[in-house]
Parts: structure tokens; C-alpha cells; sequence
């Protein structure tokens, strides 16, 4: 939990964060600007946000056009894989760079079969039944 010092002459606001250190010392009138600093007020934390490492980003991009030139199976060039000292010919290699195919699964709205839907699914309905002691569940 987060405490803020607040002072305030009604023309100029400071606040301090004493959990951060963050400070705040704004003309009054500019507050709904800031209404970042007092989301701990609210339950929320602040983000920071981290730059990501150029490194990261141009292996990420490599990758992808590696992937996207040779390894999928829209490519018409070559796929070998390469394992303990054995070449062997593969027609499609996945992204974990083993034999095989690249699978996506997409959300349903419907179901596959026609067996009837759940609408339970786990929820507990039996009355308390099946609620064990200490030494039924040892046993």
C-alpha cells in the first residue's frame, strides 16, 4: 500500500509517494494531468515501461525472415535439419526446429461434435459431498 504526503496552499499541489519517493510538486489547476501518480490510491500500480534491446529486436526480425525464407512450408528451397552429426530431409520444420508442421488453434463457437454442450464445466454441485477430512485424504 501506498502513503502520500499531500500539501496544498489551493494554488500549488506537492505530493510525495513515500513507498517510491516519487514527487509530484504541479500547479493545482494541472492536476487532472497527473492523475497518474495517485493510481496506488486506487489499487493500481504504475507501469514502467521497459525499452526493448536493440539486439533483441534485429535477432527477433532475423529469425523471422529466416523462418519466413527456408524454414516454412510456403518455401520451395531445401529443409534439413541437422542432429547429433545426422542430415536428414524434412519437408516442413516447426518453429522448436524439429520435423513437422506449424499448428494453430483457433477458439470455436461451436462445438465439433454433437454431443450436448457443458454448462457447468467444473463448478462444484454436489451438496458438499465430496469434501474429505484430514484422513480421508491421507488415506
Amino acid at each position: 500500500m501506498h502513503d502520500l504526503l499531500i500539501i496544498t496552499d489551493l494554488k500549488h499541489l506537492l505530493a510525495v509517494d513515500t513507498k517510491t519517493q516519487d514527487t509530484l510538486d504541479i500547479v493545482l489547476a494541472d492536476l487532472p494531468k497527473y492523475f497518474d501518480f495517485f493510481l496506488p490510491w486506487a489499487g493500481m500500480e504504475k507501469t514502467q515501461f521497459q525499452s526493448e534491446n536493440p539486439a533483441d529486436v534485429k535477432a527477433a526480425e532475423r529469425m523471422g525472415r529466416l523462418y519466413d525464407s527456408g524454414l516454412s512450408k510456403k518455401s520451395n528451397s531445401k529443409k534439413i535439419i541437422y542432429s547429433n552429426g545426422v542430415k536428414k530431409n524434412v519437408e516442413s520444420i516447426t518453429p522448436y526446429i524439429t520435423s513437422g508442421y506449424s499448428v494453430a488453434i483457433f477458439k470455436r463457437n461451436h462445438p465439433l461434435s454433437n454431443f450436448p454442450l457443458i454448462s457447468l464445466g467444473d463448478m462444484p454441485k454436489d451438496g458438499g459431498n465430496l469434501i474429505l477430512s484430514t484422513d480421508e485424504k491421507i488415506r
